[in-house]
């Protein structure tokens, strides 16, 4: 009885972490998409004949780091 008692005390212990992974996980993809929302609505807000700016530069560092090909993924296959 004891070592059931220590196996369901372990396995919520790693049910435990593992909600608490995804749960920062989904508050990082919650910014991310913040982030690109308010990209956008400044984007549609401008007016048209404005050069690129610091703004611009912001999104296309956003959006390298969001492509399948951009940074993140080649940090993803020096690591691997």
């Amino acid at each position: 009885m004891v070592g059931l008692r220590a196996a369901n005390e372990d396995l919520r212990r790693h049910l435990t972490v593992i909600r608490d992974h995804y749960l920062g996980l989904a508050t990082s993809v919650v910014t991310e998409l913040n982030q690109i929302d308010q990209f956008f609505q400044a984007a549609l807000q401008r007016p048209q004949d404005v050069t690129s700016g610091p703004e611009d530069s912001s999104l296309i560092s956003l959006a390298e780091r969001l492509s399948p090909n951009g940074r993140r993924a080649d940090r993803a296959m020096d690591v691997g």
